[in-house]
């Protein structure tokens, strides 16, 4: 309704009032006109994840089960689908898998697989020098930005010039550490070359290579 309409009928309105010998009279729209209120829940879904867990916990309403070897790991799609665009490709895009109730999952590593499963029902994921090469390769894999860089962080803090050399030879831990490793490499050649020179550490140089 326009306000010209509005106006009209509370004028129409006003003139039956003075008629009838009433006295209240319409107010104008704009001071009848209702407010809204937009409500936030903050916890909500901090919660709703808790009752994806809980469902998962008790293989209640999973519709999808991921095998690895010997384990077998229940899930809901809809979990999978919006932890990682590579099980959301692969239930959305009419693959093969999005028809099937179990999906193998073939080379990963169980454990740490399993761990990354468990991180989209929890948010958290500990990350340690046994599993962190397998986190990143299985990150990459399902498209995992967070975790590859938190690992990646994890990493940095880690490295040192008596590993360097070795990490620079893992691809999936040169991927995030080029920088780093480039400069700890560097520490490490210097250093070296000091050992093997009677030339003292503190007067030692590095000239660019010529062409």
């Amino acid at each position: 309704m326009s306000y010209g309409e509005w106006a009209l009928i509370q004028d129409s309105m006003n003139e039956i009032m003075a008629q009838s010998n009433m006295t209240t009279a319409f107010k104008p729209m704009e001071e009848v006109r209702q407010t809204s209120v937009l409500f936030t829940d903050a916890a909500h879904n901090k919660e709703l994840l808790a009752v994806f867990a809980s469902l998962r916990e008790q293989e209640e309403l999973c519709d999808v089960t991921l095998c690895l070897g010997n384990a077998r790991i229940s899930a809901h799609r809809i979990v999978l689908a919006g932890s990682s665009p590579y099980f959301r490709a692969m239930f959305t895009n009419g693959l093969m898998e999005s028809r099937q109730g179990e999906i193998v999952m073939q080379d990963i590593n169980e454990n740490v697989f399993k761990s990354i499963i468990d991180y989209f029902y929890c948010g958290k994921i500990e990350i340690d020098d046994s599993n962190v090469q397998d986190l990143i390769s299985i990150s990459g894999l399902l498209q995992l930005r967070r975790i590859q860089e938190a690992c990646c962080e994890f990493l940095k803090r880690q490295i040192n010039t008596n590993n360097c050399l070795g990490m620079y030879l893992c691809p999936p831990l040169k991927y995030c550490l080029n920088g780093a490793l480039l400069s700890h490499a560097h520490t490490h050649h210097t250093l070296k070359t000091h050992s093997n020179t009677d030339t003292p550490a503190h007067t030692a140089r590095v000239s660019p290579r010529t062409p």
